[in-house]
């Protein structure tokens, strides 16, 4: 196993490489023109949550990739996304459906062809983690959540938010932007929401609260005021193994405010790189089971590391940084 460089875990946080051009297909310019062309249109499947038919597909070359919300227009469809996983390869055929709420593009699928699953090879035993009831059964009132912002864009106008592990659009109205523009992937936020009208028995999208006296948003922990600060951390040991768009990883996922955030660590300039991956190794290697599976991750309770690090994101990076000395990692069991 060998620790990534900086540069190669910044691209793959920012989306997923689409799959190889079909041998036969000519350049494409447009998302329009692949749906409805012979060959589909190929990307990645980016998260799901099939329960609330709530599907993100990755289209495009590398960093470049548009994420579209995914809505199967027959039975076919919806089977094959439910029974989708992550990163597994979908061809699409249908056509883009603009919604006036949100600049977030939405893609209603006629056709779909999935591609090879995705199995990490691992040689240990491991359970999938466990996700709190979907957000969808507390929203008969008004909730106030402490919650990761799991990704941003549109200059504010679309936000995610993750919670209790799901992944959880917010829309945004333009009057609210100023609240959201300046937002990083990975601040830990306290969000009063509600359930957005007009979405039925679909995909549950929240709405911030109309609050006469304070802001729905409230940071609990700036990612910006973090980045190139040295911090303390501690948390589960985590593994990301070798997939379609990144290498191997190790991660430390800490528990703050009720939110789980993680952090790759990378080596500071100068530092042994492989003796951190070394030191890694040793700890993980310990156990053959009592692992738990995250979307993308492999982490263990019984694996607690302390390290401090300097910061390293962007305000659209999937994960941040530690850039660490081997030094400054602690394994407390």
């Amino acid at each position: 196993m060998r620790i990534v460089a900086f540069t190669a875990l910044f691209l793959c946080a920012q989306s997923m490489a689409v799959a190889q051009e079909h041998p036969q297909r000519k350049p494409l310019q447009s998302i329009d023109e692949a749906l409805s062309c012979e060959f589909g249109a190929q990307g990645f499947l980016h998260g799901s949550i099939p329960c609330m038919e709530e599907y993100v597909w990755t289209y495009g070359k590398s960093v470049l990739g548009e994420n579209f919300s995914l809505r199967p227009e027959n039975d076919d469809v919806r089977k094959a996304l439910k029974d989708s996983s992550w990163h597994q390869q979908a061809t699409l055929w249908g056509r883009v459906v603009e919604n006036k709420a949100t600049p977030q593009r939405h893609i209603m699928v006629t056709k779909i062809q999935l591609g090879k699953p995705w199995q990490p090879k691992v040689d240990f035993e491991f359970t999938k983690a466990k996700r709190m009831p979907y957000l969808s059964d507390q929203l008969d009132k008004k909730v106030q959540l402490n919650c990761l912002v799991h990704g941003i864009a549109h200059g504010g106008r679309v936000l995610v938010i993750e919670y209790g592990g799901w992944p959880i659009p917010v829309a945004i109205d333009k009057d609210q932007v100023h609240l959201t523009k300046d937002l990083w992937s990975n601040d830990v936020i306290m969000l009063s929401a509600e359930r957005r009208a007009g979405h039925g028995k679909g995909p549950v999208h929240l709405s911030l609260q109309k609050l006469e006296k304070e802001s729905p948003i409230k940071m609990l922990s700036s990612m910006k005021e973090a980045n190139g600060k040295k911090i303390g951390v501690q948390g589960m040991l985590t593994w990301y193994p070798k997939s379609p768009f990144t290498d191997e990883a190790w991660a430390v996922s800490e528990m703050r405010n009720g939110v789980q955030r993680t952090f790759f660590l990378i080596p500071a300039k100068g530092a042994d790189a492989k003796a951190l991956d070394e030191k890694l190794r040793q700890a993980w290697k310990k156990h053959k089971k009592g692992f738990i599976a995250y979307a993308g991750r492999f982490a263990h309770p019984a694996i607690t590391v302390t390290v401090s690090g300097t910061v390293r994101s962007t305000q659209y990076q999937g994960n941040p940084a530690l850039l660490v000395d081997p030094k400054d990692v602690v394994i407390l069991k």
